[in-house]
């Protein structure tokens, strides 16, 4: 999956006639499909099934965007939401000799360790190639590590397999990822890691799983989080 996954972003694309006096080179097989089929909508007026060409008659600023992006005069798809909130528990990262693929690099791992391909961040901005990525980083003054990356348990760990143990809701964003807004509840007080490991592997199939609002219901019921907006 590493090396097929490699192959597809790294290895460059075929040139295309430009679209526009001013076109972007780093544009990707998907971006340079859309480019070359709103090119082909432009001349027969013809919409592929599935696609739609974006026009500043559209109405809004967002539309005036998406137009510009489709006609390479501005690479709005250049940044965006591209970073996973977690990249451990992964098959990519997987070089165990076993084929322990989903525990060999677990949460625990992932604070000492560095990925091979792919990054992971709370929130995480990066650009299409992924090799300048921006997160959010928090520390409530009582936990041992850092919270850079949503916790969760891997497939063994879960009594439902891997599952993320946390609370986090993305509230908006735009197609162009010109605007986007989640909300990250991180609690005032030591994050329960060890107690949602040890009960959700305690309990068998058959039993619900062991959540975060579990651990800390009478702290969430308090109000003793913040209420983190991105």
């Amino acid at each position: 999956l590493g090396l097929a996954r490699r192959a597809v972003t790294r290895v460059p694309c075929p040139s295309l006639p430009p679209t526009s006096p001013t076109p972007f080179p780093t544009l990707h097989n998907r971006d340079r499909w859309d480019v070359r089929m709103a090119s082909r909508h432009n001349k027969t007026h013809h919409t592929p099934p599935g696609f739609k060409v974006f026009t500043p008659a559209h109405g809004t600023v967002e539309h005036a965007r998406l137009a510009k992006s489709e006609q390479r005069e501005a690479d709005w798809k250049l940044w965006g939401p591209y970073v996973s909130h977690r990249a451990w528990g992964t098959v990519r990262e997987d070089y165990s000799e076993d084929g322990n693929a989903w525990g060999y690099l677990s949460h625990d791992h992932a604070r000492s360790r560095a990925y091979r391909w792919n990054e992971d961040g709370l929130g995480g901005f990066c650009n299409r190639l992924q090799n300048v990525c921006m997160a959010v980083a928090l520390w409530n003054g009582r936990d041992a590590i850092i919270k850079e990356r949503l916790f969760g348990l891997t497939g063994k760990e879960g009594n439902h397999g891997e599952d993320v143990k946390e609370l986090y809701y993305f509230l908006d964003g735009t197609p162009t990822h010109s605007y986007m807004k989640m909300l990250y509840k991180y609690p005032m007080v030591t994050f329960p890691y060890s107690a949602l490991v040890e009960e959700n592997r305690r309990r068998g199939p058959y039993a619900p799983e062991f959540e975060v609002y579990d651990a800390l219901r009478q702290d969430l019921h308090e109000g003793r989080f913040w209420d983190v907006f991105i």
